[in-house]
């Protein structure tokens, strides 16, 4: 095996048994020292067991033709996403009439925007200037 021969390649090689004594004992020693070659390993190991089980293939595909029909090219929250946008849009658009119609009175029947009239004055006009 050399050492610079495709790291993909080894793996294969390895999980088909095609590596010889020599390369077996490198090849092992390597994912021995190396951790991204241990996940590289474990992750041939899973999709050659999933690539292999035809039920599980069958399943896949199904599941992949059931979606097509159901969704095509949607993505799964773009409803919920616009459902979300609306709902927004009108409880902001309700509040925003409340507050200017002025449906919301104070206790001493004062409108709302009048009452803190003088405390948003007070927040963001620049100090020193007269307020109109």
């Amino acid at each position: 095996m050399n050492e610079t021969g495709n790291m993909s390649e080894c793996i294969e090689r390895f999980h088909s048994n095609e590596l010889d004594k020599e390369d077996l004992i490198r090849f092992l020693y390597r994912l021995e020292k190396d951790p991204i070659m241990r996940r590289e390993v474990l992750l041939d190991k899973e999709l050659n067991v999933i690539f292999s089980d035809e039920n599980l293939l069958e399943l896949s595909e199904k599941l992949q033709r059931i979606r097509e029909k159901y969704l095509p090219g949607r993505n799964n929250w773009e409803p919920f996403l616009i459902a979300a946008s609306v709902i927004f849009l009108f409880t902001f658009g309700i509040l925003m009439l409340i507050v200017e119609k002025n449906i919301v009175k104070s206790p001493n029947d004062q409108p709302v925007t009048e009452r803190y009239s003088e405390k948003i004055k007070k927040i963001f006009c620049p100090i020193g200037q007269p307020i109109s």
